[in-house]
């Protein structure tokens, strides 16, 4: 009886050795500076956060090239990488064409609105980026933005520096006047 259950100890041992991944939430890059043009942000609702980029790449951190969802917030890693996929038929004079586009391991859009057929925005155009919006950016509290600038620089929130929070609250009122509503943006 002795054998089978020193078996069992040694298997549940080397599985959890096996099974053990680094989830350390802090970027090798402590400097990350702000910009006016992000190209990728950080979402959170509730206990969840992950990443998403202008070009559509969504669930990877790309600072780390890591897994980008945490559940919960700063705490374990749950999605590599995820994306949309979208199908359907294109109807325009031509033959009918079953047509299907999005992201998987392979981010297979741009950035940037369709202007006309076959016209792209400019991708380097400074309005092609990632809009964040938080409608409360005036009054939210400096703990909830220390939690919010934490995730987005890679960083514990104890190391968040008074300059990451206001250019944190600088970038959520950026975002929040220049919300490209003209464009069919959603708006609220």
């Amino acid at each position: 009886m002795r054998g089978p259950q020193l078996l069992f100890v040694l298997l549940f041992i080397i599985t959890g050795a096996l099974a053990k991944q680094d989830v350390t939430l802090v970027s090798e890059n402590k400097s990350a500076k702000p910009t006016t043009s992000p190209r990728a942000t950080v979402w959170n609702v509730n206990h969840i956060s992950g990443w998403i980029a202008s070009d559509g790449m969504s669930g990877r951190n790309p600072q780390t090239d890591r897994a980008g969802v945490y559940y919960p917030r700063f705490v374990a890693p749950v999605v590599y990488q995820d994306g949309l996929i979208w199908g359907g038929y294109v109807r325009d004079g031509r033959e009918q064409a079953l047509r299907v586009g999005g992201q998987h391991y392979r981010v297979s859009t741009v950035p940037g609105r369709i202007l006309s057929v076959g016209v792209a925005q400019d991708p380097n155009d400074p309005a092609v980026r990632i809009y964040r919006i938080r409608r409360d950016w005036r009054t939210v509290s400096p703990e909830v933005l220390r939690l919010d600038a934490a995730e987005l620089y890679g960083i514990f929130p104890e190391e968040v520096t008074e300059e990451q929070i206001e250019a944190l609250r600088n970038q959520y009122q950026q975002d929040w006047t220049e919300w490209p509503t003209e464009f069919g943006a959603p708006y609220y």
